[in-house]
């Protein structure tokens, strides 16, 4: 069966030959990677203090988030969350790089709110002096 499923054209595929196919896409260097392995960086925040990120497939960066996705490539954070249940292993980035990321947030917000303050009390000064 195996040389006639090789001359068989695709159209006349059994249905147990379909259900073995496996869809392949980039991964992170570009090789052609079954999905299964691969996974989205939906956390970049946290992917780039890895220190070995080469231990993780990612899918290439010209595939969508969204595409993966619908293509059934498994989230960064969802595999970080299933790690618990023995899924995969991901190795998680270091304390010291959560904290460095977490007080870079923590700053940028507190810009963003300090100079939403100063233009609504410009604002307001405008008003009432008119």
């Amino acid at each position: 069966e195996g040389e006639d499923a090789k001359r068989r054209p695709a159209k006349m595929q059994t249905q147990k030959e379909k259900h073995s196919l496996e869809l392949l896409a980039p991964n992170h260097h570009g090789v052609l990677t079954p999905l299964t392995r691969l996974i989205f960086n939906d956390a970049p925040w946290i992917s780039s203090g890895l220190s070995n990120q080469d231990s993780i497939e990612f899918v290439h960066g010209a595939v969508t988030n969204d595409l993966a996705m619908k293509l059934g490539v498994q989230s960064f954070r969802k595999a970080l969350l299933s790690q618990k249940s023995g899924e995969k292993t991901i190795p998680c980035a270091s304390p010291a790089h959560v904290r460095a990321v977490l007080a870079r947030i923590e700053t940028s917000v507190a810009r963003s709110l300090a100079v939403e303050r100063k233009s609504k009390r410009t604002s307001e000064r405008r008003t009432s002096e008119r």
